[in-house]
């Protein structure tokens, strides 16, 4: 199966469980404290993209950090809800070796920038742009949200699907655990 193939299917699979969530905009989502441990760690696939100031952003450079990667779109209402305490989370941990990357699937800067400012807090990490989802592809998004956490040796040690609250003390209890190996 081709790269353009698969990219459309993903978008086509993306589509499909947006409609699904039909009237979550109109109810409050509740988001999980949870974080899902790999039975066993995987190596990080490393990428290169861009942010929404068109600055180039490569995940080895993150290497000794515990990454918090959170894969996301401006039309997905669990993405929304949850893109505020990913800020939180860096802010709490700022003075710790830990980086927050958000990138976002198929959307135009202009777009996700005009929502990101409505956001409280607004988001200081970066928001790196997968225009062609070959990141997302690489990294075996199959829903929206996922969020990785990765080691401070490169590997994916935790897999999130759906939207949690980063901030909460168990999700941050894993990355200061995670700080001490």
């Amino acid at each position: 199966m081709t790269n353009r193939i698969q990219s459309k299917l993903l978008t086509l699979i993306l589509l499909v469980l947006c409609v699904s969530m039909g009237n979550a905009y109109a109810q409050e989502i509740e988001l999980s404290h949870r974080a899902s441990p790999l039975k066993t760690p995987i190596p990080a696939v490393d990428f290169s993209l861009i942010d929404t100031e068109e600055m180039m952003h490569k995940f080895s450079d993150l290497r000794g950090k515990v990454v918090v990667v959170n894969f996301w779109a401006v039309w997905c209402p669990p993405c929304r809800e949850e893109m505020p305490s990913l800020e939180r989370l860096r802010r709490k941990l700022a003075d710790k070796p830990v980086a927050v990357l958000a990138i976002n699937q198929g959307e135009d800067a202009e777009r996700i920038l005009s929502y990101l400012w409505g956001l409280d807090p607004v988001p200081e990490f970066p928001i790196l742009l997968d225009q062609d989802m070959k990141v997302s592809s690489s990294w075996k998004v199959t829903g929206l949200p996922t969020t990785f956490i990765v080691n401070q040796q490169g590997d994916i040690v935790y897999r999130m699907i759906g939207g949690r609250e980063f901030d909460h003390p168990e999700i941050v209890k894993v990355i200061e655990k995670l700080l001490e190996e």
